[in-house]
Order: structure tokens, then C-alpha cells, then sequence
């Protein structure tokens, strides 16, 4: 008789039907983040995952459900609910893969690349902040943008009105660098003195000058349009936690329209 599915009773903080039986290629504690580097026949063999190892941060990533020795067998799980030191931080924050199969709330490690492996769901001290880790589900993103696979880019779309703001943009979750920025008009043309400044953390990095842009134009910041772009290079890296916002000043024109700020992890 064959076995019926409803009789796999669901998990609590993992669930024991999606283990994975593999062997270790060096010593891993339980929960560790792991990545699978070779095979021992149809056994996969897995090591500690590694932020700054291309070879240990691409594809499916696991969790440890124990501590396996050298060349042990234990399971791997795809995720799994556990305590973790989550003081100071939200429900929903990212959690980072580090080095050595670790991960931190502390933003993304800089090097090749970087996973974002887990979601805080209990914000706590010890025993009491919980992590749902879900490294199977994380996609790479690669944080050196000279490395090997470049780097992914991220726009954040704002509409502004005339001399408006500050207007939050976005709350980085890691480090990002601003690489372009350009606003499209949306009601009149802009005049002499009409300008969108982008902020990191009320630290003008950017200036677009909206000048002799007209409905449906695009002024642009690199290469400059309308009017000459204003860039401040040493405030373009934003770092993790900090506020990207935006500002319009009026002018002898409209300032109105809708941003886009392109990033790349840096």
C-alpha cells in the first residue's frame, strides 16, 4: 500500500521530509549556511558557505539541521525558524551570509559577492530574537562590481512634486553606490533654478538640473542633460542603514516629475 501524503505531518521550525543526506568535506556545526562543492557518488559533499568564495555563494544554498564531523554524514535543510541575536534590529530585516557558513544583520560582506540568506521575524536579545533562514531561496547578488559577474543594478522610482520634499527614495539594506540618476518632467517645463538634489542621509551626493527640460523630457545626470549635472563623488557610496531622499527646488519653471536613482551594490 502506498504511503499517502497526508499522512507527513507539517513542521514547526523545519520540516524533516525536505533533509537532504550529504556528507562534509571539513567540520560544520549546526545551522550553519552551506554550499554543495563536489559529490561522492550520487552523496553530495558540502561545505560552510563563504561570502568573499564565488565557488561557496552561488546556487542553492542550505542549513545544517546538526553539526556533521569530517567526512560525516549529516542533513542539510532548506530552511529552518531559529534564536538569534536580532537587538536593535526590525521584523523583516535582511540577514547577510558572512564567511565560514555565518551571517549577521550587520548589511552584506564586501568581496565577490553577497547572499542575503534569512528574514528577522522576533526582534530579541538572546533566546528571544528569531531568524527564519531561507538560503535556498537567496539569490546572488554580487557586491564587486570588477568581479567576474559584474554587478546587478537597482532603480528606485520617486515621483516628486514642485519644490517638494525631503521624499524618502529608499533605506538601503547594504552597501550601494549611486551610479545615474535622471528625472522625467511630468507637468510644465523647467525654468532657470529648477533642480532635483538626491540626498544620503541629508548629504547632498547629486544634483539634476532641470532647466529647459520640458513635459515628457528627461533630464539627465550622467552624461548631463538639460543643464549640467552636479555629482559629489565622495557621497555616492551609501552605506547600509542610510536614507536615500530626495529633493525639488523651484525655480523660474515647474520642478515636478519622476526620479529614478540607479545603484549598484558596492
Amino acid at each position: 500500500m502506498g504511503f499517502k501524503q497526508r499522512r507527513i505531518k507539517p513542521g514547526y521550525s523545519f520540516n524533516d521530509a525536505a533533509g537532504v543526506l550529504v556528507q562534509a568535506a571539513v567540520a560544520i556545526a549546526e545551522n550553519d549556511v552551506v554550499a554543495v562543492s563536489s559529490t561522492n557518488g550520487a552523496l553530495a559533499i558540502v561545505r560552510p558557505a563563504d561570502a568573499t568564495n564565488l565557488q561557496l555563494c552561488q546556487g542553492k544554498l542550505w542549513v545544517a539541521k546538526h553539526a556533521i564531523p569530517v567526512g560525516g554524514r549529516g542533513v542539510i535543510l532548506p530552511w529552518r525558524r531559529i534564536t538569534f541575536v536580532t537587538t536593535g534590529s526590525s521584523i523583516g530585516a535582511a540577514v547577510w551570509l558572512t564567511t565560514a557558513g555565518a551571517y549577521t544583520l550587520a548589511g552584506a560582506t564586501g568581496g565577490v559577492g553577497s547572499r542575503r540568506v534569512g528574514t528577522v521575524v522576533v526582534v530579541g536579545a538572546a533566546g528571544v530574537g528569531v531568524i527564519d533562514l531561507h538560503p535556498a531561496d537567496s539569490v546572488l547578488e554580487v557586491s564587486n562590481p570588477t568581479g567576474p559577474l559584474g554587478a546587478t543594478p537597482v532603480i528606485w522610482i520617486t515621483p516628486l512634486a514642485d519644490a517638494a520634499g525631503p521624499i524618502i527614495v529608499a533605506t538601503v539594506q547594504r552597501p550601494m553606490v549611486i551610479v545615474n540618476a535622471w528625472m522625467v518632467k511630468t507637468t510644465g517645463a523647467g525654468g532657470v533654478g529648477d533642480t532635483c538634489t538626491i540626498l544620503s542621509n541629508a548629504v547632498a551626493c547629486a544634483v539634476i538640473d532641470l532647466n529647459n527640460a520640458a513635459i515628457g523630457e528627461t533630464a539627465q545626470l550622467c552624461p548631463p542633460g538639460n543643464g549640467a549635472g552636479v555629482v559629489t563623488p565622495a557621497s555616492l557610496p551609501v552605506a547600509s542603514g542610510d536614507a536615500i531622499t530626495a529633493t525639488t527646488a523651484a525655480g523660474a519653471g515647474d520642478s515636478a516629475g519622476i526620479l529614478y536613482v540607479m545603484a549598484i551594490p558596492g
